[in-house]
């Protein structure tokens, strides 16, 4: 896969970790109550508001024994009042132990209101017949246990967590998509993460059930295919690169969550299942599948913005600097055939003269890929004016695809507009082993120009053969493919 950088971002926002109320001032609206009373009486739950404003971190609620020496008084409570309640609701309040009294089986305890009406209360609170224990407290059970078996200081939260290893952009963007991703089993699985941690192995395989499957339907699983090594817990601090950000080296999950990105948002990839098959043909690829692995999709989603910014087609096969035409900009002979998912595209201009002008960027991909692979074997100029010269350019004029659907790419000179026509006679179906393929280009305007015409081919070339005749192979599917075209290359 080569190696495209590129992303638009919607942002979602995290869910903050839950933190105890500092209690002070006007009492404020909580939640509507079945009846009134104490909270979770019996027992009574107490909160300390001296010592929750000075703790910098989450504290539980101490659940302690009832007792005839358990409450003091200035000790503060929350407490439901009757008498501002509306109509169906209640309403909560700070109240101050005044006074505490004995009596048969409990504790007689009054309270006042505090910063309010004064409202007064009193509840009598058994003594109690059960013991209470202590939960161990979360940030201790996180330090030892998180979604990625990782140490963390703060309480756990599976928002978070998800958002920590993906990043924001990257949850708003799979946010619609979280269902499909997952599936049923998945989805289970991280809702599930809220009464248990271990859910990396539920997670990850159902990832992987669906990027599988997305290749699959995407007609691409034969040609490309992903790194399957990638560890599932080994992890990398980032290291510092020069002049850039620090790079992590991705778990298995973040492996695979990043891959189905691309891969959703990287458009419909089955126009490239034979590029890549010609990749292979014409000796640029070593075998297929080709095989993602964690640095092309790190490269790729470093700037998920640029991404996204880019036309399919560059997406998926980026890297080549190119200059994207627009429906404004784009020549004449190409507007009738503009595709913004592949668009029109300038290439490989220099001091002397601006480049070419292609037909769509897969195009100029083709062309990069076969030029410096393929092999000369034939060719011949026909100066005009001559039956041949006619027909060349007749075959370059002539309504794509050429010779029984085989892929055609026009580019264009643009110093004189000179046309150019490439046909790929060989290579892009799947078993293809060479490629072959004929170029064609026009008389230019000026002077005696001729009209030419090449055969090339990644065939090696036979012991003792010369020409034409040293490419058996290759003059073969020339003369099965063109015709009485083929004429017009000698010795053929």
């Amino acid at each position: 896969m080569t190696n495209s950088r590129d992303s638009s971002r919607p942002l979602v926002g995290r869910v903050p970790h839950s933190r105890n109320a500092q209690l002070s001032g006007k009492p404020q609206k909580r939640r509507t109550l079945a009846s009134r009373g104490i909270i979770g009486s019996p027992p009574l739950h107490h909160h300390n508001v001296a010592s929750s404003s000075s703790s910098g971190h989450n504290t539980h609620p101490q659940v302690a024994v009832a007792s005839s020496c358990r409450y003091r008084v200035g000790s503060r409570v929350l407490m439901v009042s009757d008498g501002k309640a509306r109509k169906g609701s209640h309403l909560w309040v700070v109240a101050v132990v005044s006074k505490l009294e004995p009596t048969a089986g409990g504790t007689r305890v009054f309270m006042r209101e505090v910063g309010g009406m004064d409202e007064e209360f009193k509840t009598v609170v058994p003594n109690a017949t059960r013991h209470f224990h202590e939960l161990d407290d979360i940030k201790a059970v996180v330090q030892q246990q998180s979604l990625d078996g990782q140490k963390s200081g703060e309480p756990f939260s599976i928002l978070d967590a998800i958002v920590d290893r993906l990043g924001l952009y990257e949850v708003a963007a799979l946010s619609r998509d979280f269902m499909d991703l997952l599936g049923v089993a998945g989805c289970a699985a991280l809702f599930g993460a809220c009464k248990t941690l271990n859910v990396a192995t539920n997670i990850t395989t159902s990832i992987q059930e669906r990027i599988d499957e997305l290749l699959r339907e995407q007609q691409i699983d034969g040609v490309l295919t992903y790194d399957q090594n990638t560890t599932q817990t080994q992890q990398q601090q980032p290291q510092q690169q020069q002049g850039g950000a620090g790079q992590q080296q991705l778990t298995r999950r973040g492996f695979l969550v990043r891959l189905w990105w691309v891969l959703v948002k990287g458009g419909q990839w089955a126009g490239n299942k034979p590029i890549l098959r010609l990749a292979r043909s014409s000796g640029r690829l070593a075998s297929l599948p080709l095989i993602i692995t964690s640095a092309d999709v790190l490269l790729v989603t470093a700037d998920k913005d640029l991404y996204l910014d880019r036309p399919e087609a560059i997406r998926q096969l980026g890297e080549c600097v190119v200059r994207v035409h627009t429906q404004r900009t784009v020549a004449d002979e190409y507007a009738d055939r503009f595709d913004g998912a592949d668009p029109p595209c300038r290439y490989r201009g220099n001091e002397f003269d601006d480049g070419f002008d292609y037909s769509s960027f897969r195009d100029v991909i083709i062309d990069e890929m076969t030029e410096w692979s393929l092999r000369h074997v034939s060719h011949q100029d026909w100066r005009p004016p001559c039956a041949e010269c006619d027909r060349i350019c007749g075959l370059i004029d002539q309504q794509p695809p050429l010779w029984d659907g085989c892929r055609t790419i026009d580019y264009t000179l643009t110093t004189n507009r000179g046309p150019y026509r490439l046909v790929i006679l060989h290579g892009e179906e799947e078993g293809d082993d060479l490629a072959v393929s004929i170029i064609m280009a026009k008389p230019k305007p000026w002077g005696n120009g001729s009209a030419s015409i090449y055969l090339y081919t990644t065939e090696a070339p036979q012991p003792g053969g010369s020409g034409p005749a040293a490419f058996p192979r290759a003059v073969a599917i020339a003369h099965n493919k063109m015709g009485d075209a083929v004429r017009l290359l000698p010795n053929i």
